[in-house]
């Protein structure tokens, strides 16, 4: 290991430290610190503690492989492997780079080197676990408005079953069928109420099951805390979130923890919370878009002190322009939904209602109606009750799947809706 120190601007001080083979001196990776200069003993303590987590997420990488490896003795299968992973790590840098249809491209390339892989070694369950994962990554990056969306998720869920033929007990399918089986049901693509229900039972017993083999798996207790949150459990979910965040020694999935913290806390109304996970996930993770949209998040809580309005757009242009390439036009109206709550609590109650009826959106660009459930809360809380009502109607009507555990909501946002007839009428017949 050895590293640099420089001048970043004035009054900051800039370290880079780079991970290095030993025998030919070839960088590995390497990661960039700045800090305000000033105390030395401060600066210290940031480098020391950047680098374990650094370290800790590198030795995660290669634990990750030594793992993949075992199953197979065909060192053909395994440099294909290796080969078609190195073609899928390409993908992040194309989605920010706002090329989707290369990223697209480049999955679909290495599916095609995965099968190549299975076809070497028939017996080794790893190359379609990775190819259930890269169908979940495929149909995520799509989006459900896309023809090509259900046809990433059942790849995935025929490769997650081809691995369990070969391994019954692959925590490493069971998960990613679990985690498909519950994209299934988010994005309501269930033939009936039946069917939904199923689906969501599936994801869940799939998810436990994970977490109960190997309590370090972060990934599962992640996916299993979204889970929950939309069933209503959000007590539940938080502590599954902090499982994950104990949970995960190489720091593989730990933006994706923080965030789960975040969401839990801030569905729960608790503000000291929800400002501390932001505050750690915009500090670890600043080129993040997701922290920028949770410090947009923290203005539609109750404070002491109203939002400064010109703050609130300022945050709201971060939001966007960081944004990746095949969300941003969903999350321009999505980020409005929230300034509109941050003029809830500014007082301009008129003027947060126009706002989130302007930011509605379509079936195009919001086919699941999440802008319509964010738009229901705007109303809500500004006090047009009747409006808030039809909204949750429209909302409910898109995704029959939810009406089960709306009745078990935990969180504050549609607090005041809960005691009128209507409402409840809406709710009829959830268990």
């Amino acid at each position: 290991m050895n590293g640099t120190v420089e001048l970043a601007e004035p009054g900051r001080v800039r370290v880079t430290v780079r991970l290095v083979d030993a025998l030919s001196g070839t960088q590995i990776d390497k990661t960039v610190i700045e800090h305000p200069m000033g105390s030395s003993l401060d600066l210290q303590d940031s480098v020391a503690h950047t680098v374990s987590l650094f370290l800790r997420k590198r030795l995660g990488q290669e634990v990750q492989e030594l793992v993949s490896r075992v199953g197979t003795r065909n060192e053909a299968a395994w440099d294909a492997l290796e080969h078609a992973r190195q073609t899928e790590s390409e993908v992040d840098e194309l989605v920010r780079a706002h090329d989707v249809p290369a990223a697209v491209a480049k999955l679909s390339a290495a599916d095609t080197a995965l099968a190549a892989v299975e076809s070497i070694d028939k017996s080794w369950p790893t190359p379609s676990v990775d190819r259930a994962w890269l169908g979940f990554k495929a149909a995520r990056l799509v989006g459900p408005s896309d023809s090509n969306f259900t046809r990433w998720i059942d790849a995935g869920l025929a490769d997650a079953a081809r691995a369990l033929s070969r391994a019954p007990n692959n925590i490493d399918a069971t998960e990613a069928r679990g985690t498909l089986h519950y994209l299934q049901w988010l994005y309501n693509l269930a033939p009936n109420p039946a069917a939904a229900d199923a689906l969501m039972a599936s994801a869940e017993r799939d998810l436990r099951t994970v977490t109960q083999a190997n309590d370090q798996r972060a990934s599962a207790w992640n996916t299993l805390s979204h889970l929950l949150i939309n069933k209503g459990q959000l007590a539940e979910a938080k502590l599954a979130a902090e499982n994950a965040y104990k949970a995960d020694p190489y720091l593989t999935d730990v933006d994706k923890t923080i965030l789960r913290l975040f969401l839990a806390s801030l569905d729960l109304g608790i503000r000291p919370e929800a400002e501390r996970w932001c505050t750690e996930g915009r500090t670890r993770f600043p080129q993040s878009y997701r922290f920028t949209e949770c410090k947009l998040w923290l203005y539609a809580l109750p404070a002491p002190t109203p939002p400064n309005m010109a703050e609130v757009w300022k945050t709201y242009d971060e939001y966007v322009a960081a944004s990746p390439a095949n969300v941003q036009e969903f999350d321009k109206l999505k980020g409005k939904m929230m300034v509109a709550l941050a003029l809830v609590r500014a007082g301009q109650m008129d003027s947060a209602a126009s706002l989130a009826k302007a930011s509605e959106g379509d079936p195009q660009i919001d086919p699941t109606g999440e802008l319509t459930n964010y738009a229901s809360i705007v109303f809500a809380q500004s006090g047009h009750k009747d409006a808030a009502i039809a909204l949750v109607a429209r909302f409910l009507a898109a995704n029959p799947q939810q009406r089960a555990f709306a009745a078990k909501d935990e969180s504050w946002w549609l607090k005041d809706l809960r005691s009128d007839p209507r409402y409840q009428a809406l709710l009829k017949g959830a268990n």
